[in-house]
Protein backbone atom coordinates (compact mmCIF):
# COMPACT_ATOMS: atom_id res chain seq x y z
CA UNK A 1 0.00 0.00 0.00
CA UNK A 2 1.46 3.27 -0.82
CA UNK A 3 0.21 6.70 0.51
CA UNK A 4 0.84 10.04 -1.56
CA UNK A 5 -0.31 13.23 -0.09
CA UNK A 6 -0.66 16.81 -1.92
CA UNK A 7 -1.30 20.01 -0.70
CA UNK A 8 -4.90 19.52 -0.99
CA UNK A 9 -5.23 15.80 -1.31
CA UNK A 10 -4.51 12.33 0.20
CA UNK A 11 -4.34 9.33 -2.06
CA UNK A 12 -3.96 5.68 -0.86
CA UNK A 13 -3.24 3.11 -3.07
CA UNK A 14 -2.71 -0.81 -3.89
CA UNK A 15 -2.66 -3.13 -6.23
CA UNK A 16 -6.17 -2.99 -7.06
CA UNK A 17 -7.85 0.33 -5.99
CA UNK A 18 -7.15 3.58 -5.01
CA UNK A 19 -8.98 5.65 -2.22
CA UNK A 20 -8.97 9.23 -2.68
CA UNK A 21 -10.11 12.03 -0.44
CA UNK A 22 -12.58 14.40 -1.75
CA UNK A 23 -11.68 18.31 -0.98
CA UNK A 24 -14.78 20.15 -0.09
CA UNK A 25 -14.86 21.56 -3.53
CA UNK A 26 -14.73 18.24 -5.26
CA UNK A 27 -17.38 16.93 -3.15
CA UNK A 28 -20.05 19.81 -3.77
CA UNK A 29 -18.58 19.69 -7.27
CA UNK A 30 -20.27 16.14 -7.45
CA UNK A 31 -23.22 16.48 -6.56
CA UNK A 32 -23.45 19.80 -8.70
CA UNK A 33 -21.50 18.69 -11.28
CA UNK A 34 -20.55 15.43 -11.66
CA UNK A 35 -19.36 16.32 -15.35
CA UNK A 36 -16.97 19.09 -14.43
CA UNK A 37 -15.32 16.74 -11.43
CA UNK A 38 -14.94 13.76 -14.02
CA UNK A 39 -12.77 16.09 -16.71
CA UNK A 40 -11.26 17.66 -13.05
CA UNK A 41 -10.04 14.25 -11.55
CA UNK A 42 -10.05 12.60 -15.13
CA UNK A 43 -11.97 9.73 -13.81
CA UNK A 44 -16.17 8.55 -15.10
CA UNK A 45 -18.06 8.85 -11.94
CA UNK A 46 -20.62 6.29 -10.73
CA UNK A 47 -23.74 8.27 -11.04
CA UNK A 48 -26.03 5.62 -8.72
CA UNK A 49 -24.38 6.27 -5.20
CA UNK A 50 -25.49 9.90 -5.26
CA UNK A 51 -29.10 9.00 -3.71
CA UNK A 52 -31.10 11.40 -1.73
CA UNK A 53 -29.47 10.40 1.78
CA UNK A 54 -26.05 10.50 0.17
CA UNK A 55 -26.61 13.59 -0.64
CA UNK A 56 -27.82 15.01 2.79
CA UNK A 57 -25.05 13.09 4.46
CA UNK A 58 -22.46 14.85 2.18
CA UNK A 59 -24.51 18.21 3.28
CA UNK A 60 -23.59 17.46 6.58
CA UNK A 61 -19.58 16.22 5.62
CA UNK A 62 -19.59 19.61 4.11
CA UNK A 63 -20.61 21.32 7.34
CA UNK A 64 -18.50 19.34 9.79
CA UNK A 65 -15.76 20.14 7.22
CA UNK A 66 -15.76 23.72 7.74
CA UNK A 67 -15.25 23.41 11.14
CA UNK A 68 -12.37 21.22 10.89
CA UNK A 69 -8.73 21.45 11.86
CA UNK A 70 -7.68 22.01 7.94
CA UNK A 71 -4.64 19.15 8.53
CA UNK A 72 -7.11 16.81 9.47
CA UNK A 73 -9.71 17.53 6.48
CA UNK A 74 -9.19 14.14 4.90
CA UNK A 75 -10.22 12.27 7.68
CA UNK A 76 -13.74 14.30 7.68
CA UNK A 77 -14.90 14.02 3.70
CA UNK A 78 -15.53 11.11 1.51
CA UNK A 79 -13.20 8.88 0.19
CA UNK A 80 -13.66 8.30 -3.79
CA UNK A 81 -13.08 4.52 -4.68
CA UNK A 82 -11.39 4.50 -7.60
CA UNK A 83 -10.70 1.32 -9.52
CA UNK A 84 -7.43 2.67 -11.78
CA UNK A 85 -7.45 0.28 -14.16
CA UNK A 86 -10.81 0.85 -15.44
CA UNK A 87 -10.91 5.22 -14.99
CA UNK A 88 -13.63 5.04 -13.13
CA UNK A 89 -14.92 6.21 -9.50
CA UNK A 90 -17.05 3.01 -8.69
CA UNK A 91 -18.27 4.81 -4.91
CA UNK A 92 -17.30 6.98 -1.64
CA UNK A 93 -16.38 5.64 1.78
CA UNK A 94 -16.19 7.85 4.74
CA UNK A 95 -15.71 7.77 8.48
CA UNK A 96 -18.34 8.54 11.21
CA UNK A 97 -17.82 10.90 14.09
Amino acid sequence: MELTTGKTSMILTTDRLQLQALTAPQLKRYLDDAPGLELELSLRLSRVVVTERVRRAIGMKLEKMKAADPARLAWYSYWLIVLPDKGFGAGLIGFKG
